[in-house]
């Protein structure tokens, strides 16, 4: 009676995996990211940081050799639920929010993003930052910049800040604020 059930085990574990099993796994995420700064009461203005290349186009880099990647890209309604985060050394970018699809007239949007640089001792939000799309390969392009899984895009952010710090210009002090221009590509993202 035991070896019966061992038997019919055996052929059910084969038959399960013979449909279950695949021998390819999903391909990492990627992303490439460029973080500049600017404003009068910015106290690092200029590159933050930067994952990937732009040389010849923007290339992104793939999750792994010090670098992770975490991102979703979900369609949901009649546009996206985007959620990015890349950590590289101490450098971060985080961003999430509702984007609208990419059908060259609807303004996209807006996303919550932070970046913090280890580096410099930051850790910027911005809860609204207006998400442009980049059409990668010039104008006339018209493979979509937001599709599950991918996005590509800059977000234009004008009050970066971090609650609690300040600093000092001509004898004024400020809260720590900066403008920020985040240009960048997720792919290979769950949907």
């Amino acid at each position: 009676m035991i070896f019966g059930r061992i038997h019919v085990a055996c052929v059910c574990m084969v038959w399960v995996g013979a449909l279950g099993c695949s021998s390819s796994s999903p391909p990492a995420p990627e992303a490439y990211v460029d973080v500049n700064l600017s404003g009068s009461t910015c106290n690092q203005p200029g590159l933050l940081f930067s994952i990937g290349t732009t040389t010849p186009t923007f290339t992104p880099v793939a999750s792994g050799n010090g670098v992770a990647i975490s991102c979703g890209v979900h369609a949901s309604g009649s546009g996206f639920d985007v959620s990015l985060n890349v950590t590289k050394g101490g450098s971060t970018l985080t961003a999430s929010g509702h984007v609208a699809a990419d059908d060259g007239t609807t303004a996209p949007g807006t996303l919550s993003a932070s970046v913090s640089d280890g580096d410099y001792s930051l850790a910027l939000s911005d809860p609204s930052c207006v998400l442009v799309y980049n059409h990668p390969y010039g104008p006339g392009d018209t493979e979509q910049s937001v599709s599950p899984g991918k996005i590509w895009g800059s977000l234009n952010c004008s009050a970066l800040a971090e609650q609690g710090k300040f600093v000092t210009s001509g004898g004024v002090t400020a809260p720590l604020s900066c403008n920020g221009v985040v240009q960048f590509q997720f792919q290979s993202c769950s949907q």
